[in-house]
């Protein structure tokens, strides 16, 4: 009970609440129903074909998961009402994620595109211009930033829009961001694409497999004049689950400097 006289049930089930006041006493039996859940169903298909695709792997969180039956059907019970992020997976297409709001029962159709032309992040879903950058999840791939400075550039990029972080005049800073394989599927890194305002780029690219240091180059791309340069893996044939990309930014004396990325290319 709170200081304010007010009981809140714990669980399902039928109670005896009794109070004393003055000397009086009084007994009330509530009984409290269960907690209200609903239902979420539906069903997951190649939007190229229409063809239901079986054994996805759908989650809604909270241990509330389930795979596709061969009709490509699922159905998720004891979901609380609220908002839940529903994933869905299949090997070979793109991961879907989406924010549902749960009031009652839902039925949803889930449509996941085959991801074999999709082995680049382009930051293409980012379309808020220089809106803070933390996560890009698209193609086979999760990019994320692992320093706060990212922002996203709708203006430019190789095409627009790209990830940039900027220097002020004078300055040195460093970006970074990790690259990860949706589900933990292995992958090859192919190559990147830099991009530096007024000054050259000095980075260090690192492979990880397992957490173990499979590969590591570093060097000083030299100023793109505002285009964008081409860094190659010269190690692309080795699988990994984790890529990490770290640039420097030393901006002149004279003048800040935008420093970024687009385009990793990755094999699957």
């Amino acid at each position: 009970m709170s200081v304010a006289g007010l009981v809140s049930a714990v669980k399902a089930g039928t109670v005896d609440i009794s109070a004393t006041y003055n000397g009086v006493t009084g007994k009330l039996r509530i009984t409290v129903p269960p907690a209200l859940t609903y239902t979420i169903k539906g069903a997951v298909v190649d939007p190229a074909t229409g063809a239901p695709l079986p054994a996805a792997s759908v989650d809604a969180g909270g241990g509330h998961s389930t795979t596709t039956d061969a009709a490509g059907q699922f159905v998720l019970t004891g979901i609380a009402p609220g908002s839940v992020s529903l994933t869905v997976s299949k090997s070979g297409y793109v991961m879907s994620t989406q924010t549902l709001s749960i009031v009652g029962d839902i039925t949803v159709t889930v449509r996941l595109s085959a991801s074999t032309a999709c082995d680049t992040v382009g930051f293409d879903e980012q379309q808020t211009n220089m809106m803070s950058f933390s996560v890009s999840i698209g193609c086979n791939a999760t990019v994320r930033a692992t320093t706060t400075n990212w922002v996203v550039s709708t203006s430019y990029g190789h095409p627009a829009p790209f990830i940039q972080f900027l220097s002020a005049a004078g300055t040195s800073t460093d970006g970074e961001v990790v690259v990860t394989g949706n589900r933990g599927t292995p992958f090859k890194f192919l190559s990147v694409d830099l991009y530096s305002s007024t000054t050259p780029i000095p980075y260090v690219i690192t492979g990880f497999l397992n957490s173990v240091q499979v590969f590591s180059f570093r060097n000083t791309q030299g100023n793109t004049f505002g285009d964008f340069a081409t860094v190659a893996n010269p190690t692309s044939g080795t699988s990994i689950d984790t890529l990490v990309i770290h640039l420097s930014n030393p901006a002149a004396p004279c003048c800040s400097n935008p420093m970024g990325l687009d385009n990793i290319r990755l094999s699957f």
